[in-house]
């Protein structure tokens, strides 16, 4: 997506970083967005695995729903924007 493009419809765009559910970086690879119309649907890479859902035991954690390096399309809805601070913060451990 273009600037002028950003300026009318300011959300994900590639190359945004995006989590999904708070410990997860993802990166905006594609979106169906165009001139006319504000991205519905984006291609994202995961760059940080999530931490896996809480299990019973309130202590262990299940697998992470998806692994460094996966792509997968899904709603932008989904997704929330990520600052650089954020961003940099997460991928310290990495």
């Amino acid at each position: 997506m273009n600037s002028e493009v950003r300026k009318r419809w300011p959300g994900l765009n590639v190359g945004d970083i995006v989590t999904r559910d708070g410990t997860d970086l993802h990166r905006v690879i594609g979106t169906n967005g165009t001139a006319e119309y504000a991205p519905d649907l984006i291609d994202v890479v995961c760059i940080k695995e999530p931490e896996g859902l809480l299990n019973e035991d309130g202590v262990t954690r299940d697998e992470p729903w998806t692994r460094l390096g996966e792509i997968e399309s899904n709603l932008a809805a989904r997704y929330t924007l990520v600052g650089d601070a954020v961003v940099h913060a997460n991928l310290q451990g990495v």
